[in-house]
Parts: C-alpha cells; structure tokens; sequence
C-alpha cells in the first residue's frame, strides 16, 4: 500500500474541519447545495471545457490578496483615521489571514487547472471517438471522482468561511468606527 500524498493528507484534513464545522452548525442550512449550483453551471451540459479553460485564465488575472487591497476610506468624519489606526492594530493578523487565503487560492487553482486539463484531454478523446489523448498519448482516466469533486467543494467552502469572517472583521471595525466619531466632542 501507498503512502498518501500530501495533497491527501491536507485534503483529509480540510474534510474532516468542514465536518466538525458541519456539526458545529457553522454552515448554514442548504449552504452545500448554494455551493452545488455553480459547479452544476460550470459542469453541466451547457459549458464547454474550453470556457472552463478561459474561466481559469480568468480567475489567474486576479490579483493576489494583499492588504493595500483594503480601504481605509470613510464617508464618517475622522472615519478615515479610525480605519487606517485599526487598519495598523491588526496588521499582522491580516496579513497572516491574507497569506492563508492565498495558499488556498494557490491550491484551489492547481486543482482546477487539473481538472481543466482532464476536461480538455476527455473532451479530445470524446470527439475523436478514441482514447487518445489531444498529443496522441493514451487519455488517463479522470481522476475526478464525486469524491474528489466533494473535496473541492469543502475547500471552497472553507474560503468562504474565510470571506464571511474577513466580511464580520470588517464590520465590526465599522462599528467602532461608528462609536468613536460619536464621543468625538470635535
């Protein structure tokens, strides 16, 4: 028997914390089945892979994450100074927040750009009615499995959680940003 990979052994670990956070009722109800329906969209008969291909190069023109993306800006008198001093308090966390995020977002792409290339190879192999890959080689089989594809969709799902905290952060440092321009005796 064969060693599991790395890519497996963070994969088991990523199923098992959207497992615990499942049960801990941290995913909200049908918040699985939201993240279904744009994987049935890219996946389904209406998509070719070659849109998946150009969604990928897509997705890759995104910046990175870094937090000169995030305002500091205000409509609220001296809102703009509140936020720059939070924006100073929790520097590290947020960079460190931000360097997780894009790990993911490196892993994420990988992922899918395996996919795009199996889509594409399959899509060949479909149209020549053979086995033969498009550079003549034999097609592999897709190792994309439900399984797998449930993996992918729990990693998503993480960065969502990831999102929703960056959202709450956010908020609540318009919060403080509310009570401090109100006992502001200027």
């Amino acid at each position: 028997m064969t060693e599991p990979s790395e890519l497996d052994r963070a994969l088991e670990r990523i199923r098992e914390k959207v497992d615990e956070r499942r049960a801990a009722g941290e995913y909200p109800p049908g918040y699985e089945e939201q993240l279904d329906a744009p994987f049935d969209a890219v996946m389904g008969t209406g998509r070719t892979t070659m849109q998946l291909d150009t969604a990928l190069a897509r997705l890759r023109a995104i910046p990175p994450f870094s937090p000169s993306l995030i305002a500091t800006t205000s409509r609220s008198p001296g809102g703009a100074a509140v936020h720059g001093a939070m924006a100073k308090l929790v520097t590290r966390q947020t960079a460190g927040i931000l360097q997780q995020v894009q790990r993911h977002r490196e892993a994420t792409d990988a992922v899918l750009a395996a996919i795009v290339r199996s889509s594409l190879a399959a899509q060949a192999a479909t149209a020549t009615g053979s086995d033969v890959g498009p550079d003549g080689s034999a097609a592999p089989a897709s190792p994309w499995t439900p399984e797998r594809i449930d993996e992918l969709l729990h990693r998503l799902a993480v960065l969502e959680q990831v999102g929703a905290r960056l959202d709450a952060l956010e908020s609540r440092m318009g919060a403080m940003e509310a009570r401090a321009a109100g006992s502001d005796p200027a």
